[in-house]
């Protein structure tokens, strides 16, 4: 029997053979190589797997995490952190849409303020997303990458 550490969630597997995202690992943390023996072990567990787009390892970290299975998305949040080759892409929340294939940085709301007026855009926002790739660093108020393109977008972004 597997303790807690070393479980994986079934939808985990699905993410790898299907490319979308390829997740594994503890419950918050992750980490996965390209081609690696886990997709090895997936395709023995499905009937159906397809050839990897990654080309690289992507691993992630979160202090909360939330997977919606249904709609496909994997919610990171406080502290999040996606890295994929040099790239790393903090944010006080990671959104990840399996579907689409992209991944939506956003910071998290003041909270003193946010419950006080149900407004989550005033005030202070913590943990603004920070995108880092080789040697550059931008900060903005909200990045979307798309896994597919291997472009984003970053919204007020400031080095």
């Amino acid at each position: 029997m597997m303790d807690r550490a070393e479980k994986k969630p079934p939808w985990v597997w699905l993410l790898l053979l299907t490319a979308l995202l390829p997740v594994a690992g503890q419950a918050q943390t992750g980490m996965i190589a390209a081609g690696g023996a886990g997709a090895a072990a997936a395709v023995a567990a499905d009937s159906v797997a397809r050839k990897s787009d990654v080309d690289a390892p992507i691993s992630y970290d979160a202090r909360h995490f939330h997977e919606d299975i249904k709609n496909h998305v994997l919610y990171l949040v406080d502290r999040a952190v996606v890295k994929y080759k040099s790239m790393t892409i903090e944010a006080g929340k990671i959104t990840i849409e399996m579907d689409r294939k992209t991944l939506t940085a956003e910071p998290l709301p003041d909270s003193l303020l946010s419950a006080a007026t149900d407004d989550s855009t005033d005030g202070n926002p913590r943990q603004l997303p920070v995108l880092e790739d080789g040697g550059d660093r931008i900060v903005g108020e909200k990045m979307v990458y798309n896994f597919d393109t291997g472009k984003g977008l970053v919204v007020r972004g400031r080095t």
